[in-house]
């Protein structure tokens, strides 16, 4: 049994919001969660993105033939799913994919120009006829060598009746470590659902002690998406959280244009995030790999 270095990357995106994570593990096999934009515009998005994630795994992988154990799609807008859709259906013989985990995508696309209908995701998954496609529910665990996947919330969670948009329904995760470090991923989560996550009696509640991590995704690029009661709340759930390390999906340019706003305490949560763990806030213009040991940075 293979015993290797287990790190967590946030893979570098081109163009402001794209998201993408990559999870190596002990058995020496990978989790995916998103990816980031693929454009057709000729800007380059997609060669840039796909060329980050695949320089990664090939640096760290040991096998000849990187495995996927996992790739988790937390919903489907284009800056979350489109690079993925399109790497694994140009390089299904360079790699296995042993699980697709997904949110629902049903019809948001009708009312939401960012979100995908799945057709492009479902043609991946195609390629891989023998694995498995898993759409995410609330309150499951998922295990895979050395981590379980806590499904905080997915689309099925309801808290809308009818959602805005895809941000309103996006998974949440939490990866637990067999060393006991965690690994939270909100997606584009929005303030109001989030806070359910420390309301007793809500169906996806969980205690303070569940909810602290070590590494945090902060949700929506660190944009707040709510109103300033939800944005107030959600820094109490933060402060809960109480991360070491926080990954920021946008780039350096949108980062530091964008600083402005999270440096304002009316944006309370990224104020908070900002003003203590200044020079553990990294953006994704570059790979960032932290060592899942002693949460080092080692690149």
């Amino acid at each position: 049994m293979k015993n290797e270095k287990i790190t967590i990357a946030q893979t570098a995106n081109k163009k402001s919001s794209g998201m993408c994570y990559a999870i190596h593990l002990s058995d020496g096999s990978f989790i995916i969660i998103d990816s980031g934009e693929a454009d057709s515009d000729g800007d380059g998005i997609y060669d840039y993105n796909s060329t980050a994630l695949l320089e990664h795994i090939r640096a760290v992988s040991t096998d000849e033939k990187p495995v996927i154990s996992a790739w988790f799609i937390t919903h489907f807008h284009y800056d979350h799913v489109d690079m993925a859709s399109r790497l694994i259906k140009e390089q299904k013989d360079n790699f296995e994919i042993k699980m697709f985990a997904y949110n629902s995508y049903r019809g948001y696309e009708e009312i939401d120009p960012g979100s995908r209908d799945g057709s492009e995701w479902e043609e991946a998954m195609d390629c891989y006829p023998d694995a498995e496609r898993h759409i995410l529910k609330s309150g499951e665990v998922l295990n895979f060598s050395g981590v379980k996947v806590d499904v905080l919330m997915a689309e099925d969670f309801g808290y809308y009746a009818d959602p805005p948009s895809q941000n309103h329904i996006s998974a949440a995760l939490m990866i637990t470590f067999d060393n006991g470090r965690k690994f939270a991923v909100l997606g584009d989560c929005d303030t109001e659902r989030l806070h359910h996550l420390t309301v007793e009696g809500s169906s996806v509640y969980r205690t303070a002690k569940e909810l602290k991590c070590d590494v945090l995704q902060v949700p929506h690029h660190g944009l707040p998406l709510g109103t300033k009661e939800f944005i107030d709340k959600n820094m109490e759930l933060y402060k809960i959280m109480d991360p070491e390390i926080c990954f920021f999906p946008v780039d350096e340019v949108r980062f530091a244009t964008d600083k402005k706003f999270f440096d304002n305490p009316f944006y309370s949560d990224n104020y908070y995030l900002l003003t203590t763990r200044r020079d553990k806030c990294f953006h994704n213009s570059k790979t960032t790999v932290v060592d899942v040991s002693d949460l080092s940075i080692v690149k």
